[in-house]
């Protein structure tokens, strides 16, 4: 049962790369902003995130590897790049590159651990109801940290998908964050079965992101360079003012 799940990220979800077209659109006080661009992914070595303006200039780029999480902005010739531990909400909700992973290629995780396997089924509950599965990560497979115990993360899976992924966060203030990640749209990639439309849902005290990301042309393209390498002309700046910047755009 546990390796039909799509749960498991074994040999059914052993694709190495994922490649796609991809449009999106954030939705900000009953108005929204669409871009075009492309998702690439290599599994366990980067996320790589780009969205055109204009139709042909990068605007945005977001690279995310094991070891830093970056944002640059190409208009302004500014960008941001930190280490996890210093990113307070992917700290607090105990995410790493191997969970943010996970949620990108639509896979179960568990905090803590890089890839999770058969021997974490007792990590898990699973409540069946007709074809859907709710899955709950338990208490005692949570890292034992105080942010942790205050986290919950499900998931739903319909007819072998995993079609949502939640975590939910509150802490001693009652300062509630969480993520919500939907799946639909599912298509064949060289026989796996993986989600063309995503929708995302962020909030924060103080980051509030509701948003779509759409995928087509999927394909599993392994040939494109993984690092971003940046001229001197680029300014290191805070994740504040980078936020200040592309909500001036």
């Amino acid at each position: 049962m546990f390796v039909d799940c799509p749960a498991y990220n074994g040999p059914a979800k052993a694709k190495n790369s994922i490649v796609a077209k991809i449009k999106f659109t954030a939705h900000r006080n009953g108005s929204e902003v669409s871009l075009s661009g492309s998702l690439k992914m290599r599994r366990d070595e980067c996320i790589q995130i780009q969205l055109i303006a204009m139709g042909f200039i990068e605007a945005v780029r977001i690279e995310i590897t094991p070891d830093y999480f970056m944002i640059i902005d190409r208009l302004n010739k500014a960008y941001v790049k930190e280490q996890y531990n210093n990113i307070e909400f992917i700290q607090k909700n105990g995410l790493s590159f191997y969970s943010l992973q996970s949620i990108f290629w639509n896979e179960l995780f568990r905090p803590g651990i890089n890839h999770i396997t058969e021997q974490n089924i007792n990590d898990f509950s699973i409540k069946a109801e007709d074809t859907r599965r709710t899955i709950t990560l338990n208490d005692n497979a949570k890292p034992q940290t105080t942010e942790m115990a205050a986290a919950t993360l499900t998931w739903t899976t319909e007819d072998n998908n995993i079609t949502r992924a939640s975590i939910q966060y509150a802490d001693e203030n009652t300062l509630k964050s969480h993520i919500h990640w939907q799946y639909a749209d599912f298509t064949n990639v060289n026989g796996v079965s993986f989600p063309s439309k995503n929708m995302i849902q962020i909030k924060t005290p103080r980051v509030n992101i509701d948003a779509e990301m759409q995928l087509g042309h999927i394909n599993d393209d392994n040939n494109w360079e993984s690092r971003t390498t940046l001229s001197k002309k680029y300014e290191r700046i805070s994740l504040e003012k980078l936020i200040q910047l592309i909500r001036s755009l």
